[in-house]
């Protein structure tokens, strides 16, 4: 297996297609909805100020995938370009955040709130720690990098 640690026991419930993992989710009212092929090449908390604040929360947890993998069901989520190489989706009827799109690496985060089945995926890793707020400790273990950890492998 390659990058994002998959539990396979959910496969069933979230469905296969020509023999391949689905990951499905969406925004909180449902307009929403998304579904990516394969398994996951990283799960991630990003500490960065830019995902703590379109997502309101301390940190974000992100499931990566190449984006030519991930397909909107239903409407598409409106774009927010935060940076040049980063747009952040977001619902326009609800305002949920649903995934940040890395244009320079071509791949989608979906954020594991989103996920039809968020406990199907694991954390890897925490990412620009740099940038961690300061009352935020966890001993969780696992690797901790300042800016971005390396690229996972696009297989």
């Amino acid at each position: 297996m390659v990058g994002g640690k998959f539990n396979p026991t959910f496969v069933g419930e979230v469905g296969l297609m020509s023999g391949e993992e689905k990951t499905t989710g969406g925004c909180l009212c449902g307009a929403v909805r998304y579904e990516a092929i394969g398994i996951p090449m990283q799960v991630a908390h990003c500490h960065c100020e830019k995902c703590r604040r379109s997502t309101g929360a301390a940190f974000a947890t992100g499931v990566c995938f190449p984006v030519e993998t991930v397909t909107w069901t239903q409407e598409e989520p409106m774009p927010y370009k935060s940076s040049d190489s980063f747009a952040r989706l977001f619902c326009s009827h609800c305002g949920s955040s649903v995934a940040q799109h890395n244009l320079s690496t071509r791949t989608m985060w979906p954020l594991v709130g989103t996920l039809d089945h968020p406990e199907s995926v694991a954390p890897e890793c925490h990412m620009f720690t740099k940038e961690q707020i300061t009352w935020v400790k966890l001993n969780d273990g696992l690797p901790r990098h300042q800016t971005f950890p390396p690229r996972p492998a696009m297989e």
